[in-house]
C-alpha cells in the first residue's frame, strides 16, 4: 500500500513540476506522464497531457485494485508481480536510455526488493491455498454438518 501512496504523491509533485520525487514508487505511471507531457509539447496538444494524467493514476489505480482482491486470492499477487516485472524493465530502458545511470540505481534497486517481496508472498500464497484445497479435500464428507440435517429436537437451543 506504502508503494501506492508514494505512486500517488509522486504523480501530484509531477504535476506540479516539483523537482524532487520518491524512489519508491511505481516507475510506469509517472513515465506515462512524461511521455506524454512530452509529446503534448512537441505538437502542441495539451488534451494528450490530460489523457497521460489519467492514464497514469489509471496505473496506480490497477495496483490498487490487485492489493484489494490479493487478501482472498493468489492471481491479483501474480498478476501484480507480472506488472512489476514490466515496471522494472520499463525502468531499465529509461535508465539506460539515460545520460545519468546512476540516477536511477537506488529505484532499481528498490524494484529488485519489490520484486522479490511479491515472488516470495505469490509463493507463500499459492502454498497455503494448496495446503487448504488438500485439507478440505480429505475432510470426510459425513463430518460436515449442513444446516437442513439439524432437527429442532437435535438443537433445543436453537428453536
Amino acid at each position: 500500500m506504502t508503494l501506492i501512496i508514494l505512486s500517488l504523491i509522486n504523480n501530484i509533485l509531477s504535476i506540479a513540476n516539483a523537482s524532487i520525487s520518491f524512489p519508491f514508487s511505481i516507475f510506469s505511471s509517472v513515465a506515462v506522464m512524461w511521455l506524454t507531457e512530452g509529446i503534448a509539447d512537441n505538437f502542441g496538444i495539451q488534451a494528450i497531457a490530460i489523457v497521460g494524467l489519467v492514464l497514469s493514476f489509471l496505473v496506480i489505480g490497477i495496483y490498487a485494485l490487485l492489493y484489494y482482491l490479493s487478501s482472498r486470492k493468489v492471481w491479483p499477487v501474480w498478476t501484480a508481480f507480472g506488472l512489476f516485472v514490466a515496471d522494472t524493465l520499463l525502468l531499465a530502458g529509461f535508465a539506460l536510455l539515460s545520460s545519468d545511470l546512476s540516477s536511477f540505481m537506488f529505484d532499481f534497486l528498490f524494484h529488485i526488493y519489490v520484486l522479490w517481496s511479491l515472488l516470495t508472498l505469490a509463493r507463500a500464497k499459492t502454498q497455503l491455498s494448496q495446503l487448504t484445497r488438500n485439507f478440505t479435500d480429505q475432510v470426510p464428507e459425513n463430518t460436515q454438518s449442513r444446516q437442513e440435517d439439524i432437527k429442532p429436537e437435535d438443537a433445543p437451543l436453537l428453536s
